[in-house]
């Protein structure tokens, strides 16, 4: 009977300290987020993009042949002219006939297609810095509208308050990084978007996890 005793005593020890412990560790978690709330900076897609439109804008108009890229970027007809200029030199071509001169057509052809898939491929993957970057050369900066306004487009209207704000902080730290280290105006503009390319998709796809949204492919394309 005094062995049953002490079972029965050491049962009640061992479910009371369990208890405890569930009881302990509730409120460690509780105690945690409260923290976590606390000490974490209430996201601010605007503040974010104001700063990464600005880091983009300043660096970009310090790369050399940025003078070639504005006539490019800046100008609202210029895919519509490289595209009528692909025409016509195909025109010329079928109707050529001295190999010589046909040749010569035919580079100028894969030079003006290279331009236009240059242009669309960084008008994808950087439309916002880019526009800032026009604002800037043309002296009518606006970075405060045009980060409303990229806020407020489609691409945007399931992402919650802290996935945006991600969002802006990877594709403006590249800028702001090489910006803070001079190294904007030893590189081509061109060239330095292409090298702009891998660090933000990585940094998107962290945010993208970290954020639990599902991924927008067109902005990794």
């Amino acid at each position: 009977m005094k062995k049953f005793g002490i079972l029965f005593f050491l049962l009640f020890a061992l479910l009371s300290c369990s208890h405890k412990n569930e009881t302990d560790y509730k409120d460690l978690f509780e105690q945690r987020v409260l923290l976590d709330a606390f000490t974490t900076p209430t996201p601010n897609p605007q503040a974010d993009c104001v700063s990464s439109m600005d880091s983009a804008a300043s660096c970009l108009v310090l790369t050399q042949s940025q003078a070639e890229a504005f006539k490019r970027h800046c100008n609202p007809t210029y895919p519509s002219l490289l595209n009528t200029e692909i025409v016509s030199l195909n025109s010329q071509i079928a109707s050529e006939t001295d190999p010589v001169k046909k040749e010569s057509l035919q580079e100028q052809l894969r030079i003006q297609q290279a331009n236009l898939d240059l242009y669309n491929r960084f008008v994808s993957k950087f439309p916002s810095q880019l526009a800032a970057y026009c604002y800037k050369v043309a002296g009518a900066s606006d970075t405060e509208a045009l980060c409303s306004s990229v806020l407020a487009a489609k691409s945007f209207e399931k992402f919650s308050e802290e996935a945006k704000a991600c969002t802006m902080k990877c594709q403006g730290q590249y800028f702001a990084k090489q910006l803070s280290s001079s190294s904007c105006a030893s590189t081509d503009f061109f060239q330095f978007l292409l090298s702009a390319e891998r660090p933000t998709t990585e940094c998107l796809l962290d945010c993208f996890k970290l954020t639990n949204i599902e991924i927008d492919f067109q902005l990794l394309k």
